[in-house]
């Protein structure tokens, strides 16, 4: 839950597939990650500034986006790149949530799982439009469950 945005791509790939293996055949796995595009990125990108005026938390060594970047934010899909910027020293480096773009994430969970369901929190109705977070619930590849939908879920 809300780690895969800050893995590198490699590690990211390692995860899947060791969940994938891990998962039993009828057992579900749960992936939690922040939606950072869109109208949610605006707001978030809004109350993370007037955090660091405040001087709250590390609000304040978070990054500024360029004008482009922040522009493929608001619009991106899973075919949206953004080029995010790698923390911390060799052998243990991350992202923060600059350029996360969860789109791209849900294309590289399907590879790994069938996706039964999307979920949405808060404000499920509006399909992820101004929701904070998405979770994927899945199961193994070879596993056909009846969807639900999306809907909302209170974490």
């Amino acid at each position: 839950m809300e780690t895969l945005e800050h893995c590198l791509d490699g590690i990211v790939e390692v995860v899947l597939a060791d969940l994938a293996r891990l998962c039993a055949p009828t057992g579900r796995v749960v992936i939690s990650v922040p939606i950072e595009t869109g109208l949610t990125f605006m707001g978030k990108s809004v109350i993370r500034k007037l955090a660091a005026i405040r001087g709250l938390s590390d609000y304040r060594h978070y990054e500024s986006y360029t004008l482009k970047d922040a522009l493929k934010m608001v619009f991106a899909t899973a075919q949206t790149h953004v080029e995010r910027p790698v923390y911390g020293e060799e052998g243990a480096t991350s992202h923060s949530h600059y350029g996360f773009i969860w789109q791209r994430l849900r294309n590289r969970v399907e590879a790994y799982f069938q996706i039964d369901q999307i979920c949405f929190s808060p404000l499920a109705f509006l399909g992820g439009f101004l929701s904070s977070q998405v979770w994927f619930v899945c199961s193994s590849p070879g596993v056909r469950r009846q969807s639900s939908g999306t809907r909302n879920l209170v974490p």
